[in-house]
């Protein structure tokens, strides 16, 4: 009436079910070694993407910088053409330059560049120092020089490029003060000006 069992073969086919489980429970695992190597990937591909990422953020820093003496050039030109002259607000010595905004304290006045409001919407400042924009190093910031007769100007931002490279190449200049880099705009005849030099 009743069927015997056959133990053994039951047996077998059980242990064949585990092992099977166990082949399939390996196969779906990694190793130590395969996480690592994952993990190495990532991580460089991280850092090249952060590499990447910085220097577009110095570029666009770079580009801010140039729209703003760009600004600055096309206020000058404005004051030129209502007065005649441009301005002569430039005090340090007889070379007639002056910082209208830099870090050297004795010479900063954050009003200098006033005489171009009419002119200018925004003074330019430094991207990299957003909650107050002044130009904070010892050499660094917006320099001016104008010849005697106001006829003539030179104005840099030196020291401030972070991606001297994606200056354009008429804004280049590194003999304006002494070997530094400068975005320079300048009219024709003071091209060749140095900041505490003769004309």
């Amino acid at each position: 009436m009743f069927k015997k069992l056959n133990l053994t073969k039951t047996k077998n086919s059980l242990n064949n079910s585990f092992k099977a489980t166990a082949k399939l429970k390996n196969n779906l695992g990694f190793t130590l070694i395969e996480l690592l190597v994952v993990i190495s990937i990532i991580g460089l591909l991280s850092s090249v993407v952060m590499a990447s990422l910085n220097s577009a953020r110095s570029k666009a820093r770079d580009i801010k910088r140039v729209q703003g003496l760009q600004q600055v050039q096309i206020a000058l030109e404005m004051y030129y053409n209502e007065n005649g002259s441009y301005p002569n607000n430039a005090t340090v010595g007889a070379s007639n330059m002056d910082c209208w905004e830099c870090g050297i304290v004795a010479w900063r006045d954050l009003n200098k560049l006033a005489v171009l409001s009419p002119y200018l919407k925004t003074r330019p400042i430094d991207p990299s120092i957003p909650t107050s924009g002044f130009f904070v190093g010892a050499f660094d910031g917006l320099f001016y020089k104008t010849s005697a007769n106001m006829q003539d100007y030179a104005i840099a931002m030196v020291n401030v490029s972070e991606n001297w490279n994606s200056i354009p190449a008429n804004m280049k200049n590194t003999t304006f003060w002494g070997g530094s880099n400068s975005i320079f705009l300048s009219t024709p005849n003071a091209k060749n000006w140095i900041l505490f030099g003769a004309y």
